[in-house]
């Protein structure tokens, strides 16, 4: 009898284990689609050897991945309707820590799959003339500046941007970024004036090497002009 109970059980726990998991795929099924597509570019990611002659095959894989992480993106409810728990089990779905090979994460603050362009970052290094130089030429520019990092965008690769592509592919983003960068330096030099002494280094370790040797007045009405010089388009 006691034998007879022990299969019993054993019949019961893999019964409940076979229905939790077709429940979870259940849940799952209507991201199926995008998370194969996301499996499959990793798979090609990885296959690719990574020399200059792949470099436009890389940009390619990069554009692909940008859409289908839009398209994973898209499952999510909108930001005034979030719900943790159900931005976990979508993130749950779609996600595989081997996805960060190609620069997919999911996000500290947003719970959901965030998209860095560390693809593109990568196939303009290997080659940084080919056809698609006037997107890849971008990347100088946001390298230091991806996700998880603090870093400002290079404001000088920004400048050289807008001199070789005035109209390029990224040009209203180089525009938006510089625009963007003085009008947060002229906010600061603004702080740093009204700050007792010994509490401007902070803002001094963030901007010094962006400001030229001139009076801290000279320096803000050069951040303000410049500002409205990068209009946002």
């Amino acid at each position: 009898m006691k034998m007879r109970c022990l299969i019993i059980s054993s019949t019961l726990l893999l019964m409940l284990h076979a229905t939790a998991s077709a429940a979870n795929s259940s849940k799952c099924e209507e991201y199926a689609a995008t998370k194969i597509k996301l499996q499959l570019i990793l798979d090609e990611y990885l296959a690719i050897p990574k020399t200059p002659t792949n470099a436009e095959r890389l940009f390619l894989l990069y554009q692909r991945l940008k859409h289908s992480a839009k398209e994973a993106q898209a499952y999510y409810p909108a930001s005034l309707n979030r719900s943790s728990e159900k931005f976990d089990a979508i993130s749950n779905c779609l996600w595989d820590e081997k996805l960060r090979e190609v620069g997919l994460g999911i996000g500290h603050f947003s719970d959901r799959i965030e998209f860095s362009d560390k693809l593109m970052i990568e196939a303009h290094r290997l080659n940084p003339y080919t056809q698609y130089r006037s997107q890849t030429l971008f990347s100088e520019v946001i390298e230091n500046a991806q996700v998880g990092s603090y870093s400002f965008p290079n404001v000088d690769k920004a400048r050289s941007y807008l001199v070789e592509f005035p109209t390029g592919s990224y040009a209203s983003n180089v525009l938006e970024i510089l625009a963007g960068f003085y009008h947060d330096l002229y906010a600061a030099l603004r702080e740093k004036e009204e700050l007792p002494e010994e509490e401007r280094g902070e803002i001094s370790v963030c901007f010094d090497e962006y400001l030229a040797t001139h009076s801290e007045e000279a320096n803000r009405e050069r951040a303000r002009i410049m500002g409205i010089a990068y209009p946002t388009v």
